[in-house]
């Protein structure tokens, strides 16, 4: 199956899709270091005065926001591709991803998978308190909440968890440990290095995160059904549009992330211009395709909608 003729249907579409999990995921590995190093590079060139404090927060609070693309993978347990041996490669980028973050790893693997099942479901989806906030000022504010709205809506899931026992432990020691090497920093005399270059950065990163990959993608008129529930934003073959799919790390596809979460997020946009004729026939919501002046509307029937 490689020709957008061959795809007849969504089904069709789904096994094109799965096929892209093969080997090892050797571009998000590579973009996980690039990230962490980034960020580990700005602090230092900041804690050194080498460059500002404010940019230094500005450098960190972006490659943060980028960084999660990486965990996002890992949390879907994908990074190996199908190599079941190499399985703890998720466990490793994802716990050493979101270390910066200051929050479990462990955690947002079970509050993920629930997004995925429940999305936008208000009592098991936590990212649904963005993603359904009635307009942009609203979504942003939450957006900005949301670091501490996550941590306080685990204790509401984690009787979900398949081992309970095994699942607050591993919970505890990835959320204390990177706290405490804070805590030590700022008993050092860096208190204004943390918060500046560390824990404010990992509030705006929840914040980038959930609004860019939560509220624009998901706040959409149909809520529950799984073709209408989620946006794609198709970026246009400009310099603009290449700059903007990089940065959102094909986000932009996100509705073809949830109609097959293991494919890894580097080819979504090939999986969409693959089976864009089936996604339009099944009413998937479609922006911007010829640029980002232009919306697509749904080829399905309007009493259909």
């Amino acid at each position: 199956m490689s020709t957008n003729a061959e795809i007849g249907n969504l089904r069709d579409f789904k096994i094109l899709a799965s096929q892209e999990t093969k080997g090892v995921q050797w571009p998000t590995i590579l973009f996980s270091f690039f990230v962490i190093s980034a960020t580990l590079l700005s602090t230092w060139l900041a804690v050194n005065s080498i460059i500002p404090l404010w940019l230094g927060f500005i450098i960190n609070s972006f490659f943060m926001t980028q960084g999660y693309t990486a965990v996002h993978e890992c949390a879907h347990q994908s990074i190996h591709g199908r190599h079941q041996r190499l399985r703890w490669l998720n466990e490793v980028f994802g716990v050493a991803g979101f270390f910066f973050t200051l929050h479990s790893f462990t955690m947002h693997k079970l509050v993920h998978r629930l997004h995925h099942t429940y999305t936008n479901d208000p009592e098991k989806d936590a990212d649904a308190y963005v993603s359904n906030a009635p307009n942009v000022y609203v979504a942003a504010l939450r957006a900005l909440n949301f670091y501490f709205y996550t941590n306080v809506f685990m204790f509401k899931i984690m009787k979900l968890a398949p081992d309970p026992l095994r699942f607050k432990i591993r919970v505890f020691l990835e959320t204390a440990a990177p706290i405490a090497l804070a805590l030590w920093f700022v008993s050092m005399g860096y208190g204004v290095e943390v918060l500046v270059l560390w824990v404010l950065p990992a509030i705006m990163a929840f914040a980038g995160v959930t609004f860019f990959v939560d509220w624009i993608p998901h706040h959409v008129e149909d809520k529950t059904d799984p073709i209408k529930n989620t946006l794609i934003m198709v970026a246009p073959k400009t310099l603009l549009g290449r700059l903007f799919a990089w940065v959102y790390n094909f986000h932009n596809y996100h509705l073809v992330h949830h109609l097959v979460p293991s494919a890894p997020w580097y080819v979504q946009e090939k999986l969409y211009e693959q089976g864009k004729h089936v996604l339009k026939s099944e009413g998937a919501r479609i922006k911007y395709e010829g640029g980002f002046r232009r919306d697509v509307k749904s080829t399905k029937p309007a009493a259909a909608l």
